[in-house]
C-alpha cells in the first residue's frame, strides 16, 4: 500500500495548471477528466473533480522543500501563484503558504536539520 493524499477540486484544468506551477507532473488520469494522479519527486497527489461527500474534507496539504523558500516564492509569484503568507523564518526552519484555485491553503516547509535532535 501507499499513501495518496486526495484533493477535491472544482475545475480540473485550473487545478492541474496550479499544481504544475508548483512542480508536479501528471502521471495518469481518467478518460472523463475527473481524476488525475500527480507526482512531485517520490510523492504522489490525487485530484478529484467532485465536491467532497458526506464526512469527507477537502484536505490539508503540506510540502517539504530542499530549495530555499525565498527563491521559490519569487518563482511562484512570477507564475501567478496566490501567495497567502510570504516566506518566513519559523522555529523549525522556514515556511511559505500558497493557495490553490479552490481555496486550499498549502504550507511549504524548508526544515532546518540543525533544529532537530
Amino acid at each position: 500500500m501507499r499513501v495518496l493524499p486526495l484533493v477535491h477540486v472544482t475545475d480540473m484544468g485550473q487545478a492541474l495548471d496550479f499544481y504544475q506551477k508548483l512542480g508536479f507532473t501528471t502521471e495518469q488520469g481518467s478518460r472523463d477528466g475527473d481524476w488525475a494522479e500527480l507526482q512531485l519527486g517520490s510523492s504522489a497527489l490525487g485530484l478529484l473533480a467532485h465536491e467532497p461527500g458526506e464526512g469527507e474534507q477537502q484536505l490539508q496539504l503540506t510540502l517539504s522543500s530542499r530549495q530555499p523558500l525565498d527563491g521559490l516564492e519569487e518563482q511562484f509569484r512570477q507564475a501567478g501563484v496566490n501567495i497567502v503568507k510570504p516566506f518566513s523564518d519559523e522555529g523549525f526552519g522556514a515556511s511559505l503558504y500558497v493557495q490553490d484555485p479552490d481555496g486550499l491553503v498549502i504550507e511549504i516547509n524548508q526544515l532546518d536539520p540543525h533544529l532537530y535532535g
